[in-house]
């Protein structure tokens, strides 16, 4: 009889540990998809942040170039060498170049939206006649029909790099036509002073590896970090140009889940044993 119900015991202490240990995995899983929901949040937090910063600043630079009455009236006598003059004179304008980012090229647009004059400073000009760049010219086209004072913004891609661009009318006349600023935020992005303050790999749509950052982890370190994805859209509801995704270092954290779960086997044990014996 007594061994009966000993054996009963060590088989209930036998289920009671398996349940233990299920228990266990699934607290795991739950904690480690709430680090992972938590990380994208950030994300999508930064990546918010640093959209409204780049509008900002461009705005500002936009508002600025609307009181240089002598560019307004080159760009409206249609006089390009004259235009061009005052445009890379802007850009060496001191409160052009901030700390947080640096203008990539300034481009007057007439009317149409067409180039008229860029700037002889800055990257070179036909990276900004990319498809995805091209796209958001032809976008401020059309939003031209319905708010022609209003400025239009987004990123687009050009060997490699990711560029913000803002795009407003010169004046209260859309006839004078649009400064367009392209801004490189590649940095701020994959630097290694980059607004998450993590590891960075940058994927284009069709999955090709743009950037992965020297400290990403090796594929026998994935255990340890957790990785999170967020598309990165032309505008803010068009289709993805790109995946950036970071590695959060969760070694610490995954330690505390362990101690955790080892002092739940342990208590179990002990009350297991406490019963039988």
């Amino acid at each position: 009889m007594r061994t009966s119900f000993v054996l009963a015991m060590i088989l209930v202490g036998l289920l009671g540990v398996y349940f233990v240990l299920a228990s266990g995995s699934a607290f795991r899983h739950s904690a480690l998809e709430n680090q992972r929901v938590m990380l994208g949040e950030q994300m999508r937090a930064r990546l918010s942040d640093l959209r409204r910063e780049l509008d900002a600043e461009s705005q500002r630079i936009g508002l600025l170039t609307r009181d240089d009455p002598r560019l307004v009236a080159a760009v409206e006598s249609k006089k390009p060498a004259v235009t061009l003059h005052h445009l890379d004179s802007l850009f060496d304008h001191p409160g052009f170049i901030s700390g947080r980012f640096k203008i990539a090229r300034l481009q007057i647009l007439d009317e149409n939206l067409n180039r008229f004059v860029s700037s002889t400073k800055g990257m070179p000009e036909t990276a900004l006649d990319q498809s995805s760049c091209l796209s958001l010219r032809a976008s401020a086209l059309i939003r031209k029909d319905t708010e022609p004072l209003k400025s239009t913004s987004g990123y687009c891609t050009a060997n490699n790099n990711i560029f913000h661009f803002f795009i407003q009318p010169l004046s209260e006349r859309v006839s004078s036509g649009y400064l367009l600023i392209a801004t490189d935020v590649t940095p701020k992005l994959v630097g290694s002073d980059n607004i998450f303050g993590m590891p960075v790999r940058l994927t284009s749509a069709d999955g090709t590896l743009l950037h992965r950052s020297a400290n990403w982890p090796r594929s026998d370190e994935a255990e340890n970090y957790l990785v999170t994805e967020q598309p990165f859209g032309m505008l803010a509801s068009s289709r993805t140009l790109f995946t950036i995704a970071v590695s959060q270092d969760n070694r610490a954290f995954n330690a505390k889940l362990a101690q955790t779960e080892d002092t739940i086997m342990a208590t179990a044990v002990a009350a297991i044993l406490l019963v039988v014996l």
